[in-house]
């Protein structure tokens, strides 16, 4: 015979059961080392192997030769974070020269993809973007990329969000390859970010925001030299930003500015002097 008690205890248990079957499957772990020791030889070995919301984790070291630069990942979401969360500890040395190019990483996805705690350097790739991300739910915090010769970054109908990250010694070598980097089609979120030391002669700056929506907060600017710093698409907002010994001076921003700093930049070719 039912009993009040024995209704409830039962509503309780179907509630705690239908609450466990609507919680997202947690990913797996696949760690990989640099000396190819770890669970995977290869970060690619890794990739390869992930099922959506898998987590490659990368000890502590310095990652290179094949399976370690020219990522491909498409349609699936993962997470790749050293395990450290220290960028100055985990590098991807991509090892790239005009002898012998090599990109970083290409990303196609639908879904949410994060990078976390890495440094990526030395790339290089005249014809092919270095870096590619197209189509998800980025998020990319506490990296760096520096020393990158070539074609640039690349980030295409994604929602963007980059924070606590460093920009440095990207260069473009052609006027025809574009910006150092670029958001195509996007909605981009930048915080507490550095771009410094970066060369290009695209005309649309050393970071091109077109066609997307931007707002950047915390961020600095400082040292690039390009025919302008940013220019085209809408940047909803620049917050608390700094712009320091830019030349090619500050390019056009469709909205509000507020409590950014300009101080020694320098236009070539059309936009803001300070």
């Amino acid at each position: 015979m039912w009993t009040w008690s024995g209704i409830r205890n039962w509503l309780v248990a179907l509630a705690v059961c239908e609450t466990c079957v609507a919680l997202p499957a947690v990913g797996e772990v696949l760690r990989v080392q640099a000396d190819r020791q770890g669970e995977y030889p290869s970060i690619q070995a890794a990739l390869d192997a992930a099922n959506d919301g898998d987590v490659i984790e990368l000890a502590d070291g310095i990652f290179v030769g094949p399976g370690n630069r020219s990522l491909r990942s498409v349609d699936k979401t993962f997470t790749l974070r050293s395990a450290s969360n220290d960028p100055t500890r985990c590098v991807i040395d991509c090892e790239g020269s005009e002898i012998n190019p090599r990109d970083a990483i290409h990303v196609s996805a639908e879904g949410r993809v994060v990078m976390q705690g890495i440094t990526i350097r030395n790339g290089y790739a005249d014809n092919l973007q270095v870096f590619v991300l197209e189509g998800a739910d980025f998020t990319i915090e506490n990296c760096a990329f520096t020393d990158f010769v070539g074609r640039g970054f690349f980030f295409y109908l994604a929602d963007v969000t980059i924070r606590d990250c460093l920009f440095s010694r990207i260069r473009v070598k052609k006027r025809s390859l574009g910006p150092a980097v670029l958001f195509g089609k996007s909605s981009v979120t930048i915080d507490r970010t550095e771009f410094r030391d970066n060369e290009t002669d695209w005309i649309h700056g050393v970071v091109d925001i077109s066609e997307s929506e931007a707002v950047i907060s915390e961020s600095s600017f400082a040292r690039n030299a390009s025919g302008g710093l940013i220019v085209g698409g809408h940047i909803l907002a620049l917050r608390d930003c700094e712009f320091q010994q830019n030349r090619g001076g500050v390019g056009t921003v469709h909205g509000d500015v507020d409590e950014c700093t300009f101080v020694g930049n320098v236009s070539v070719n059309g936009g803001l002097n300070s």
